[in-house]
């Protein structure tokens, strides 16, 4: 097996225990949770106007089903995002957009399964801010690449031949996000810490504090941010 197909097949591992924590949620919690809601708030609509009644079970009983069909529904939009092609079609995208050849994907990839063997070149972690749902994630550092995989975007892949000698660095941006819960909704306020890659030709035309990075990593921690980029430099030592 070559290393490409190698290294594809830990990431459809990752994304089989990525879609079972997600469906299990789902079922487990989000589908019992609607469907008392809806269950409950039809049969208290009845109750309220009527009493209760024969009816209200019955009611009660519907709205479940509704609730039920629903998270179903939802389910079954969620599962083509969960597929291991997904991460395929992002690693494809991202070497060519980089302009590898076959080979070096090939190089590529035995950096990547020879980091994910080494505890001192990977970091598995959980995203835990707004809107994350707790996804599992991984970095990996390699003499070449830093990979970043379970954030936005899911794959995230920066080549670090393509980097100015300081065009790497620890940054941070505050940020908004909406949370939606099932009858509210809040702004939250983060900090989102991470690691901005400057092209050589935008590092010698000079940065200012509006030059946008040619690539990021974000991460909620500042921890993981610090750690992941000493893994970068050790790497490129």
């Amino acid at each position: 097996m070559d290393a490409m197909a190698e290294w594809m097949q830990l990431e459809k591992r990752w994304m089989a225990r990525y879609r079972w924590k997600l469906l299990k949620t789902a079922v487990c919690v989000v589908l019992p949770l609607t469907a008392l809601l809806l269950g409950g708030l039809m049969a208290a609509t009845s109750a309220i106007y009527d009493g209760f009644t024969p009816e209200t079970a019955g009611l009660f009983a519907a709205g479940a089903g509704v609730g039920a069909f629903l998270v179903g529904v939802y389910i079954l939009c969620l599962l083509p995002g969960l597929s291991a092609g997904r991460l395929r079609r992002g690693l494809r995208r991202a070497a060519k957009r980089m302009g590898l050849s076959q080979e070096e994907t090939e190089r590529m990839a035995a950096e990547l399964l020879a980091a994910a063997n080494d505890p001192a070149a990977h970091i598995d972690f959980t995203m835990s801010g707004p809107n994350t749902n707790n996804t599992p994630a991984s970095f990996y550092a390699t003499p070449h690449y830093a990979y970043l995989r379970g954030g936005y975007p899911l794959v995230n892949l920066v080549r670090l031949a393509d980097m100015g000698p300081e065009g790497i660095r620890a940054e941070e941006e505050q940020k908004t996000a909406t949370i939606t819960r099932a009858k509210s909704r809040s702004i939250c306020h983060f900090t989102l810490y991470t690691i901005c890659f400057y092209s050589a030709q935008r590092i010698s035309a000079g940065l200012s504090a509006d030059t946008p990075a040619d690539a990021a990593m974000g991460f909620f921690s500042q921890e993981l941010r610090d750690k992941a980029l000493a893994m970068i430099r050790a790497q490129r030592q």
